[in-house]
């Protein structure tokens, strides 16, 4: 019977096979919790200054580096955000329905590496230049390896296109 394999044989494994990909173990913290539109717009405000993007009833605005004005006014679709001081932490909102959203929140933590995080660059059409995504990656008892999660890791935006808080 074979040893299982850990998060370190899984990323020297995997960066040999994949030598350019940006690959790194991480100890990920993850939580999704239905929440009211109130509070999915306190859990952003939360925040601070993020990157991402944000979907309101009327329209849907890239963020760069900003710490949003107060959302009362706005009627909230869904927002992909992360924080961009301190430790870096990503949120995730989606319509779950009347006055309900799903709320997902990851952020990487000091410990033991329990995910493999690659990260996906994809080009965006302007104003967005580019975005940035990490996929987590969790390996089984049995050494099976499979996506459990990807969420905004970073987005940049063209000057032109960000937006006045």
């Amino acid at each position: 019977m074979s040893s299982p394999v850990t998060m370190d044989d899984l990323h020297a494994m995997t960066c040999e096979a994949l030598p350019e990909a940006a690959i790194a173990p991480v100890c990920l913290k993850t939580s999704t919790q239905r929440q009211t539109e109130e509070e999915a717009k306190e859990a952003i405000a939360a925040l601070g200054a993020v990157d991402g993007w944000l979907a309101c009833a009327h329209a849907t605005w890239p963020i760069a580096g900003e710490v949003l004005p107060p959302l009362e006014e706005y009627i909230l679709l869904g927002a992909e955000l992360v924080t961009i001081s301190g430790p870096r932490r990503s949120l995730s909102i989606r319509s779950a329905g009347a006055d309900a959203f799903l709320v997902s929140s990851f952020e990487e933590t000091e410990g033991a590496p329990s995910h493999l995080r690659e990260t996906i660059e994809l080009m965006g059409e302007a104003p967005v230049a580019k975005l940035v995504y990490a996929r987590y990656w969790h390996t089984t008892s049995d050494g099976l390896t499979h996506p459990v999660a990807a969420c905004l890791w970073q987005i940049d935006v063209e000057a032109e296109g960000r937006r006045d808080a």
